[in-house]
């Protein structure tokens, strides 16, 4: 039931290379396929594909092909795409910086970009623009935009060496990344986007620009909107080039950087925000705002890097962070606020700066000297913007915006001496009683009575954090050992709750439980706060709504409703009606979030709306139907779409796991026909057997079973679908002999699966297999023995199965992604003879060319669902599998939403780094 993993079909083409000699007017079959499908997706503003194309097979391609040369001209490609003006623009923009970060430019050139970058947002601000294109791509455009200003106005004015070809160019082309044509483009895009009335409109709750991350879900563009939007941030940036801190700042208002916005979601632009952010309060003696942003983006830096490592921006924000954190000392040097540093960020600045911050508070010539060398090293590359004067004697001038804004800067520095001079007239004198209280932001404060000023010294507070953290780390273990028993107990304490009349001994009981259980960390991934010390108070929770209702009742509570084939989804409030006979109604604790139910939200098989998706969550039941005897009010339970009655024929064969008395269903109704979900009396679908993107869901009795109490609910949440459909296609379907070879095409939730199970089974051999660099690592802890990224090769994928079988093929390859080309791949990529082929993944395309030929050489090919795991006789193993640590499902954690940031789940399934959403109530 698992949806299929991103995977790019745009395979290296076999003995396509790079050439040796560049010629703009050829064009390489790989080339060819990226702009014909690039165009394609954009028509169809798919920007899930064009996102997938941009940042992965730009880079490979550019990487195979182009790492010394240009990309073929556009006038070469142009044909392919119909000769479609605006694609020529973006293929032009990509063009050129492609060129700036591979070579070096002509001055022709810079003058050439200028033109395309004046044509594109000419379309953008007057024309008529239908496409929808990734946040990336929008902000590296913008970032692109402004980096070239900044870098032709630093070569024009480097005059001393020019030739008179280079003088006579820039005489003709004056206006030229002219100041005022740049700062007329970027005021223009953000006035004609309307982007500060529509943020101003979406904090009175009207608009909604920030939850969908800016993009269109009804068919319009977003292309004006969000490049307005980067466009402030751009502003900042060309304002702290000139010196212009204040100005800067000021285009930055309707931006609130204290929350989560567009501008977040995308790693560039988020550090570059900061960076001169926080740069120009610094300039402007903010210290205090300065020390808070700078310690708040090191932070995110220290935790994300690691998921970056493969990105073409990775040096880019090692660089910004070793900045910052220069930043950040000359910060803490004039501003001692020590208070608002993060313990791991403290850590690393004393690491780095320790020693030398100890000296600048001195302030003598080698304090001096420090501080203008982090200076010098932290500070944006200032222009000036002005062009040089061709008449006079040709110099150099491009340093001289860099030394004003240094002297200014070390002016500053030299004001704080009087601090050490004010210090010498501490005395220990009683202070006027106020009203008010008296704070400061430095470690010394004063005040001046009529000719008497007052010093004195701010108590440093002491720093425990490492001592706590010694002692957490020791009884870490401990510690999830007895929350776990306690869970055990509190579950019977839930139940009796449920049946007894003297609840609030029971409540006392639970509260108890609670505030023991609070210090009790549990490890479910490095980013997860919902552990077993929310757990009690959501059983309380339960308990009290089972406890005061005489008989179950219609309950209102909050879902994420689809209505529409791609729209986004809306949090709305629905109605939940009580089970009836064999069914039971959850509370649901968590959920997370599949590639089915993405399917499902795109029309994927049978398009029912409106419908409340999700079928992977953990809950406790609130109330159950006359006839249900296994389940009890207070269990804790978690959904399956395939149930296990033990005694039809497929269920006594014990082969499959497809049962004939509870079979899957797709009809979006319950076992009865009817829905238990309504909206204003509208009729709303389930999603398969259940629908866990609620508050509340109800469910057949039968396509339940008990949730183990040692284990976390976001495990449990994931169990449901996607990880257990993977373990089990290796561990059950097909019995992954030991000694075996394997390999997995797709590393998501369920192609991590696989390799588990086939590690389980004591496989030689496990090859993973995805284009995504990210996922080798993850797959690594999982049990992959090699790794292929067949983008880095000029071979097909069952080539390079051959190639790492010694030209055998695995003797399983299970296929996770959907992608009806790459089942192909795995059938060629298996033994002849002896080969099986399992196919795991769904697509929204699920129809192919199936070349039959390799199947007449001996291979099978087997579909399976849920990886044949059956619901009681299997999935049991598999949950003790987990609880003794034998399967460590911490890894497949990645991000964390709540109900209410549904639609972020989506943005975030994209990113490279992605596995599994715990979606939070």
């Amino acid at each position: 039931m698992a949806g299929a993993t991103s995977y790019d079909h745009d395979l290296p083409v076999p003995g396509e290379s790079p050439s040796t000699g560049y010629d703009p007017n050829f064009v390489p079959d790989s080339v060819k396929s990226f702009v014909v499908h690039m165009y394609r997706h954009i028509r169809e503003k798919n920007v899930y594909e064009i996102h997938q194309m941009y940042e992965n097979s730009f880079q490979s391609i550019s990487d195979r092909l182009f790492k010394d040369s240009p990309w073929p001209s556009v006038d070469a490609v142009a044909p392919y795409v119909d000769n479609d003006h605006v694609f020529c623009l973006l293929y032009r923009e990509m063009w050129f910086r492609h060129l700036y970060a591979r070579l070096s430019p002509t001055p022709k050139q810079r003058i050439d970009s200028w033109d395309n970058y004046c044509s594109l947002f000419q379309v953008v601000l007057h024309g008529v623009v239908n496409m929808q294109l990734p946040n990336q791509w929008l902000w590296d455009m913008m970032d692109e935009f402004v980096y070239q200003f900044q870098s032709f106005c630093q070569y024009r004015a480097k005059m001393k060496n020019k030739t008179e070809q280079e003088i006579a160019l820039l005489r003709q082309y004056d206006q030229a990344w002219n100041v005022y044509g740049v700062l007329n483009f970027l005021q223009a895009l953000v006035e004609k986007s309307m982007i500060i009335q529509i943020l101003e409109q979406e904090k009175e709750g009207l608009e909604q620009f920030t939850a969908t991350d800016g993009y269109d879900y009804s068919g319009g563009s977003n292309v004006l909107k969000v490049l307005g939007y980067f466009s402030m941030i751009g502003l900042l940036r060309v304002h702290c080039l000139l010196g212009d801190y204040h100005t800067g700042l000021k285009c930055l208002v309707p931006i609130d950087i204290s929350q989560q916005g567009v501008y977040t979601s995308v790693i560039g632009s988020h550090i570059t925000t900061i960076y001169h952010y926080g740069f120009a309060n610094l300039m402007l003696r903010r210290y205090v705002e300065a020390i808070r942003e700078f310690n708040k983006i090191l932070v995110y830096i220290f935790k994300t890097k690691q998921y970056h490592q493969k990105s073409p921006q990775y040096e880019q924000i090692l660089k910004k962070n070793e900045q910052m954190y220069a930043l950040l000392a000359i910060s803490l040097s004039l501003c001692p606020q020590v208070k608002l540093v993060e313990e791991t960020v403290n850590s690393q600045l004393r690491e780095k700066y320790g020693e030398k911050m100890l000296r600048m508070q001195r302030y003598d010539d080698e304090a001096f000297a420090l501080y203008d060398e982090l200076f010098s090293y932290a500070c944006p590359k200032f222009i000036t913007p002005a062009p040089p004067s061709y008449e006079e004697p040709l110099v150099n001038y491009n340093q001289d915006a860099y030394r004003l804004q240094l002297k200014l800067f070390l002016y500053e520095v030299k004001q704080q001496q009087l601090l050490t001079i004010l210090m010498t007239y501490k005395h220990k004198t009683h202070s006027v009683d106020s009203d008010g209280k008296i704070t400061s932001n430095a470690d010394i404060d004063f005040y001046i009575d009529d000719d008497m000023i007052h010093v004195f010294e701010s108590k440093p507070a002491k720093r425990n954090g490492d001592y706590f953290m010694r002692q957490i780390v020791k009884v870490k273990s401990v510690s999830i050992d007895r929350a776990s028993a306690e869970l055990n107990d509190l579950s019977n304490v839930v139940h009796s709750a449920s049946t007894n009349t003297s609840f609030q001994s029971h409540r006392s009981a639970i509260l108890q439980y609670h505030s023991r259980a609070l210090s009790y960390p549990l490890k479910c991934g490095t980013s997860m706060n919902l552990s077993l010390d929310k757990q009690p108070m959501l059983f309380l929770e339960a308990a009290d709504t089972m406890s005061n209702t005489a008989a179950p009742a219609v309950i209102s509570c909050k879902a994420a409703v689809i209505r529409k084939s791609g729209e986004p989804l809306r949090v709305e409030e629905i109605q939940v009606d009580p089970p009836k006979s064999t069914e039971v109604r959850i509370k649901m604790l968590c959920a997370s979030m599949c590639h089915t139910d993405i399917l499902y939200c795109n029309g994927f098989q049978h398009p029912i709306f409106p419908r409340i998706p999700g079928h992977e969550g953990v809950g406790v039941v609130e109330s159950i139907g006359d006839k249900v005897t296994h389940i009890n009010v207070g269990d804790t339970v978690m959904p399956l779409y395939l149930g296990e009655c033990g005694e039809c024929l497929n269920c006594s064969s014990g082969r499959t796991n497809f049962c004939h008395k509870y079979p899957l269903s797709f009809s979006g109704l319950m076992p009865d026909g009817t829905s238990r979900l309504s909206a204003g009396g509208e009729r709303i679908y389930h999603l398969v057997t259940c629908s866990t993107w609620a508050e509340y869901a109800v469910i057949d009795a039968n396509y339940t079973i008990k949730v183990d109490p040692r284990l976390s609910l976001p495990h449990a949440s994931f169990l449901c679908c996607g990880f257990t459909t993977g373990f089990g296609s290796t561990w059950r379907e097909v019995n992954v002999e030991k000694g075996s070879t394997v390999a997995v095409i797709g590393l998501g939730a369920v192609g991590l699966g696989a390799v588990k199970g086939a590690q389980t089974k004591g496989a030689s051999k496990i090859i993973g297999i995805d284009i995504n660099e990210f996922k080798h690592e993850k797959a690594k802890a999982f049990g992959i023995t090699d790794f292929i990224n067949p983008k880095l090769s000029d071979k097909s994928v069952s080539e390079l199965i051959k190639a790492a079988t010694e030209g055998l093929g695995v003797d399983y390859c299970i296929e996770c992604t959907g992608v009806p080309a790459l089942l192909n791949e795995a059938i060629e990529g298996s033994k002849v003879g002896l080969g099986t082929v399992v196919l795991v993944g769904a697509g929204l395309e699920p129809s192919g060319e199936l070349n039959y030929l390799p199947l007449l050489c001996g291979r099978t090919v087997k579909g399976s669902i849920y990886g044949g795991v059956r619901a009681h006789s299997d999935l049991p193993k598999i949950v003790e599998k987990c609880v003794n640590k034998e399967i460590d499902l911490d890894e497949l954690i990645t991000h964390e939403v709540s109900l209410a940031e549904i639609n972020k789940a989506f943005e975030y399934m994209k990113q490279p780094d992605s596995v599994k959403i715990v979606i939070k109530f």
